[in-house]
């Protein structure tokens, strides 16, 4: 059962804090992967901006390492995530960046969990806050960088055996590259390579330390004519 719960807190904030894999547990982890949309690397010119990003996220079974299914057939999780995030671009130029600034997303989540009948549990609240710096550089029209470093705080509700936490109680840091690639007439593409270290929890068992991600996407663009 202990391990069932750490696998379903992991779930809920795979959503909960979507910016909406570096330390896992169950499968989970601080960021979640592919939350980000298109040319997220090429950044608009200074000022402030507000961006809105919406999930929900179901799932019937969780699978162990060697996949085999580790939860009963009556399982069920079933979680709704709203996060807005703030984004400040300043025209302060550092290390031959064209721009800098800072970043903050606080998502919203309800969160609902059934193992059985009788057996299940709901929470909704903030999730765990993302924020930090970054710098960007634009090398042509098409070809754009982003290398950031994101704190993530425990600010999401977390109790020890609950079967549903929205939170991870645990503080972390993760190093971002991101690169982008813009064609109109063609192939467009966008990649993210996170390294992510955990640090201890107030209590419970402790996270995995440290661990790294890529998350990508490719696409293609036509004109009509």
């Amino acid at each position: 059962m202990n391990h069932l719960n750490t696998t379903l807190g992991a779930l809920a904030l795979a959503l909960g804090t979507a910016g909406l894999a570096h330390a896992t547990e169950g499968g989970g982890s601080v960021y979640p992967l592919g939350s980000e949309n298109f040319t997220c690397c090429a950044l608009p010119p200074p000022g402030l901006y507000g961006i809105v990003y919406g999930q929900h996220y179901a799932a019937d079974e969780v699978r162990g390492n060697d996949g085999q299914v580790v939860t009963p057939s009556t399982f069920k999780v079933r979680a709704t995530a709203i996060a807005p995030r703030l984004v400040w671009i300043t025209p302060t130029q550092m290390a031959g960046a064209a721009v800098a600034g800072v970043h903050a997303i606080l998502p919203i989540v309800d969160l609902k969990v059934t193992i059985a009948p009788g057996t299940e549990q709901s929470k909704s609240g903030i999730g765990d806050l993302v924020f930090g710096p970054f710098l960007a550089w634009h090398h042509s029209d098409s070809l754009h960088t982003v290398l950031g470093l994101d704190f993530f705080a425990p600010t999401g509700q977390y109790k020890l055996g609950d079967l549903a936490n929205i939170g991870r109680n645990y503080w972390a840091v993760q190093p971002v590259f991101g690169v982008s690639y813009i064609d109109p007439k063609g192939p467009n593409a966008d990649a993210k390579a996170m390294w992510t270290y955990n640090f201890n929890r107030t209590y419970a068992k402790p996270p995995q330390r440290c661990s790294s991600a890529l998350s990508y996407k490719a696409y293609c663009l036509r004109r009509r004519a």
